[in-house]
Formats: structure tokens, C-alpha cells, sequence
């Protein structure tokens, strides 16, 4: 690492013994094409196959793990959506059981869409990637 960076001089830069690379290798040209590559590839198999990878607060999901629980995650949003209408008191806590097949499946991503669903009711903006964040947020106050 240099002081400044990129660094363009230093001593160090001519000596024969030296090799300087980046201190943070996706700063380069190269790496920032790759990551944009992987990007888009992400993107394009989330919109043809429904596969979720390398999200930040999104369970990874396969394309085939994508068929199966897209059901079951429209199911998980709409008892959710239900529970959270015919609530008459505030939420305080939530327990969410999955049995049978939505067991074996992909357990984050359909307490996510409960979750969501639950909340959507009284805050429009949550979704499956914010409803975990939002309710913790909203259990602390």
C-alpha cells in the first residue's frame, strides 16, 4: 500500500526486485470489467430463471431451487399479508413454522416473503430483501 494510491511514482518503481500491484485488486481496469460481467450475468439468470446469487440481504437461490419455491413463496407473502390484516394489536413478536415441503426448501427466502408479507399491510415500502432489517428496527423502538 502507498500513501496516496494509485501511486504513479515512487522509488520503489524502478527497482528490478519489485513487483507493485494494487493494493486492492479490483481496481483495476481488468477486475472492474469482470465485475460488471458478473453482474450482468446475475441479473440475466435472476429475469430468465429466477436465480438469486451474491445478494446482500437475499438468500441465494438456484434456478432450479427457483421453481420450486416461487409457489411457496407467494404462499409464505400472502399468509403473511393475511396475518398482518386481521391483526387487531400491534406485533410484537413473530414465530414462523414451516412443515412438509416448504421445510425442505429454502427456509430464509420464505420467512423473508412471511415476513414481508406480514408487514406490507402497514408499511408499503418492505419487501423481501428489507422485512428482516425493518422489523428488527421496529422491535427496538
Amino acid at each position: 500500500m502507498f500513501p496516496k494510491e494509485p501511486a504513479k511514482e515512487d522509488i520503489l518503481f524502478g527497482n528490478e526486485k519489485v513487483i507493485a500491484t494494487p493494493h486492492l485488486g479490483a481496481s483495476t481496469a481488468e477486475a472492474q470489467e469482470n465485475v460488471a460481467l458478473q453482474v450482468a450475468e446475475q441479473i440475466a439468470d435472476y429475469l430468465l430463471t429466477g436465480a438469486i446469487t451474491n445478494a446482500l440481504n437475499m438468500p441465494s437461490i438456484n434456478a432450479q431451487e427457483a421453481a420450486q419455491v416461487k409457489p411457496w413463496i407467494e404462499l409464505a407473502s400472502k399468509l403473511g399479508a393475511f396475518a398482518g390484516q386481521v391483526t387487531e394489536t400491534s406485533i410484537e413478536s413473530v414465530d414462523i413454522v414451516l412443515e412438509g415441503v416448504p421445510a425442505a426448501l429454502n427456509r430464509r427466502a420464505l420467512t423473508q416473503a412471511a415476513l414481508a408479507g406480514l408487514l406490507k399491510p402497514h408499511l408499503p415500502t418492505v419487501n423481501m430483501v428489507n422485512a428482516p432489517i425493518v422489523a428488527k428496527e421496529r422491535a427496538s423502538k
